[in-house]
């Protein structure tokens, strides 16, 4: 009698432990799982960011029915701007970093008060395939120090390239390609940055000629320079990036296509 109560004790313990585990184990799911919830539905975007995204859509005329951002409002399950289309947030931050705008039927011009250079968390900026009605690029947006990547190509902007946008030394991959920019190249390209690696300034207006300077821009892999207005001979001095692995100077006004010294490098 007594070894049988003890073997049923002794299943009661083990049950009663498989349970306590079975238990803690649910509870500690649970908790996750309310976790998760919470992170997934708390919004993360910066009220003084969505207002100012906001604002840069009012300044703008926009064909709604076919842009990104004509599902940016305030209100129901709007509220954090961090889910609309065409942008991403630091996920821990809440910080808008990637602005990507591009094909989005924007017509207008941006000015140098425009709220989009209030978003100085800006990583990577995209408003490629818009018309921007032949308005100069806005020198401000050199003030967006934190970008990496730029694409206002085929975006309808003219005028010269601002020494401010020059200065971004920051930046690995500048696209103004496909516009009306005219005038010279800018001498200090982009402040040059070690880690600018890519620059498309094909198909504009530019004229002069090519900098002896950009030897100096020692990380570029490519440079595409064609279809513009550049004159004279391609510097000596290019000889020296050592990581160039595309050059495109093609439809210009060049004396020397394609010299021998970089014929030698190649």
């Amino acid at each position: 009698m007594c070894k049988t109560w003890l073997v049923i004790s002794t299943m009661e313990s083990s049950l009663c432990y498989l349970i306590s585990k079975c238990l803690i184990i649910l509870l500690c799911l649970c908790i996750h799982l309310f976790t998760r919830f919470l992170s997934s539905t708390q919004p993360l975007c910066h009220d003084s960011e969505s207002s100012a995204l906001l604002q840069f859509k009012q300044s703008l005329k926009i064909k709604e029915s076919a842009s990104k951002i004509a599902s940016w409002k305030l209100g129901g399950d709007n509220n954090d701007c961090c889910l609309w289309k065409g942008i991403d947030c630091d996920e821990n931050s809440g910080h808008v970093i990637d602005l990507d705008l591009s094909n989005s039927n924007l017509y207008g011009s941006i000015n140098s008060n425009s709220s989009l250079f209030q978003l100085d968390h800006l990583q990577s900026l995209n408003l490629a395939f818009n018309d921007f009605s032949y308005s100069e690029i806005p020198a401000r947006i050199g003030q967006l120090s934190r970008l990496t990547y730029l694409n206002l190509s085929s975006s309808v902007f003219s005028g010269k390239i601002s020494p401010l946008i020059c200065s971004m030394s920051s930046l690995q991959v500048p696209n103004l390609s496909n516009n009306s920019l005219d005038g010279s190249i800018p001498q200090r390209l982009f402040n040059f940055s070690y880690s600018l690696q890519v620059v498309n300034l094909k198909s504009n207006n530019l004229q002069g000629g090519i900098p002896q300077s950009w030897s100096e821009v020692n990380n570029l892999k490519l440079i595409n320079l064609s279809q513009n207005k550049i004159q004279g001979q391609l510097p000596k001095s290019l000889a020296y990036c050592t990581a160039l692995e595309n050059l495109d100077v093609s439809d210009n006004q060049l004396n020397d296509v394609f010299p021998t010294y970089l014929a030698a490098q190649g």
